[in-house]
């Protein structure tokens, strides 16, 4: 008989420390659950929400530009279509948080790896949120939710990823395949040709007039002010970047996301000289992004132009709130629970603009351009409140958003009726939208068709028939696992530790008894699958 090699006095070592991983691992997960911390909607009073959000991290759209190299113009090479990271899908999906956890009993035969926790991003957050609220085990069209997004790769895949987050196929009703079946749903996603579309991707040929005001924004008094604080900087950057035409505003614009997504995504893992050209430094980053951020207050109408905000978002807002309207009209008979629209950073900060919650100095510091992920929330609820939220921590996901309170309505929960009011001067339909802009005829013809074949707002109720309401609605709490209930359960996985780390010891010891010649027959064949697995 062979006797275990291992010391009494290793083995307690090994049993205590067992004990320590497994509650150290309850802890991680049931503890500090970001489920615990995250509010979960009252389904009762909900009527219904609308999200509009920016895509997940993607690619850079322009190289970094250097004298000396190629090209010379920084819009060579374009359109050059920026898509998705993999980290990019990850934060509208869900990912694993990489962080050091290890299993203190086998020192280096791992029994039992695991992580600190599934930290679920935005698709499973909104689902943790609002499930009780639209998912009643049925299966759910786009009757009940509909996305529309942009016509861009990167916010087309990024609503398809938030929905795979949203709808796990959860119900068994719901899986149409044993493998992919069981962790992905396909649900549609809407999205009109950039040519038509007056809600997202809205300038260029189809919008004259917003394409010449957005040109204009280095005549605005205040940008003016701005340039004159850094004198030189264009003449500086065009000479180290070796363009051929450098604008104060878009170029630096341009140059800043590119060494904003090197910066994100080193090379070999860290970012060096070969990842940012000779030119770059700390100071002329930090004037990159003063510059960045002050053209997009300027670009959506910070500080209360309204005119830049109507043609950004005038057109989306206005079908917002009158679904909003159609909803209440309704009395909560609409099959239609929440609508998501997949766009761009301009997007949310268009939404800010027009609820005056995206004002800027030239001093700053200034809030900065929406984070990837960044979204406003609009909740409507019974009572014809609407609770307006802002999300943009891509860094705690699970933290519950901030809730946008306009100047003029200091309240969580502000009257829809008010509400309308106070937004009334930067509402326009489609069609006003397309008089303002001089959109030629086929233009108008093309966004024309494309409505009509939507069809997906038959109402014809007016905005200004919204009554106001006097009713204000409690907060709500959330329904998370709570301390108490984490203590309990904690409790029961220490005691399933303390039972089974004795049989934990003994296979480790049967694992110590083996021969020299087994350790070199399993190390080789773990080579031999590493080989294997490289030429695949």
């Amino acid at each position: 008989m062979i006797r275990s090699t291992i010391p009494k006095p290793f083995g307690v070592l090994i049993w205590l420390l067992t004990i320590w991983a497994e509650f150290d691992w309850i802890f991680s997960q049931v503890l500090v659950d970001p489920y615990a911390r995250s509010e979960v909607v009252n389904p009762d009073e909900l009527l219904l929400v609308q999200v509009v959000h920016r895509h997940g991290e993607r690619t850079a759209i322009y190289d970094i530009p250097t004298a000396g190299r190629k090209p010379q113009t920084i819009t060579d090479g374009f359109p050059k279509e920026a898509i998705l990271t993999p980290r990019g899908i990850a934060d509208m999906y869900g990912k694993v948080c990489k962080a050091v956890h290890w299993s203190a009993f086998d020192f280096g035969l791992r029994v039992r790896p695991h992580s600190s926790g599934l930290v679920v991003e935005y698709g499973r957050y909104m689902r943790h949120r609002y499930h009780k609220f639209f998912d009643d085990g049925k299966p759910i069209s786009s009757q009940r939710i509909r996305v529309i997004s942009s016509s861009t790769d990167r916010t087309i895949t990024s609503a398809q990823a938030l929905m795979a987050g949203l709808l796990p196929p959860e119900d068994r009703s719901r899986i149409w395949n044993t493998s992919l079946g069981s962790q992905w749903i396909p649900f549609p996603v809407y999205a009109r040709p950039s040519a038509h579309d007056t809600l997202l991707l809205n300038f260029g040929n189809d919008c004259p007039k917003f394409s010449e005001l957005r040109k204009d924004i280095a005549k605005i008094p205040i940008a003016k002010q701005f340039q004159a604080t850094m004198p030189g900087f264009a003449d500086r950057m065009k000479a180290a970047t070796g363009l051929n035409t450098y604008d104060f505003f878009d170029t630096s614009t341009i140059i800043e996301d590119a060494v904003h997504y090197a910066q994100s995504n080193p090379v070999n893992g860290s970012v060096d000289q070969g990842t940012l050209p000779y030119w770059y430094n700390e100071s002329i980053g930090e004037d990159l992004r003063r510059i960045a951020y002050f053209r997009m207050h300027l670009i959506v109408g910070g500080n209360g132009d309204r005119q830049r905000t109507r043609f950004k978002i005038g057109v989306l807002l206005h079908e917002i709130l009158e679904r909003m309207n159609l909803s209440k009209s309704l009395g909560g008979k609409l099959p239609l629970k929440m609508v998501f629209y997949s766009g761009h950073d301009e997007n949310v900060a268009g939404i800010l603009a027009a609820l005056s919650s995206y004002n800027y100095t030239i001093e700053g510091p200034n809030i900065g351009i929406p984070d990837f992920t960044a979204s406003v929330i609009f909740e409507l609820y019974k009572n014809s409140t609407v609770r307006l939220l802002f999300k943009n921590n891509l860094s705690d996901m699970w933290s519950d958003p901030l809730v946008i309170k306009h100047p003029q309505c200091l309240m969580e929960y502000c009257q829809l009726g008010k509400l309308y009011g106070l937004v009334k001067d930067v509402l326009t339909s489609e069609d006003l939208w397309l008089n303002e802009c001089g959109a030629t005829y086929g233009v108008r013809r093309n966004v024309s068709e494309t409505r009509s074949a939507e069809n997906e707002l038959p109402s014809k109720l007016q905005l200004n028939d919204v009554p106001p309401h006097s009713v204000t609605l409690p907060a709500q709490n959330g329904n998370g696992v709570g301390i108490g209930d984490g203590l309990v359960i904690g409790g029961g996985l220490i005691a399933a530790a303390l039972i089974t780390s004795p049989l934990v010891a003994v296979c480790i010891a049967r694992m110590r008894r083996k021969t020299p010649e087994d350790r070199v027959t399993n190390l080789e064949l773990s080579n031999g699958d590493m080989r294997n697995r490289a030429n695949a």
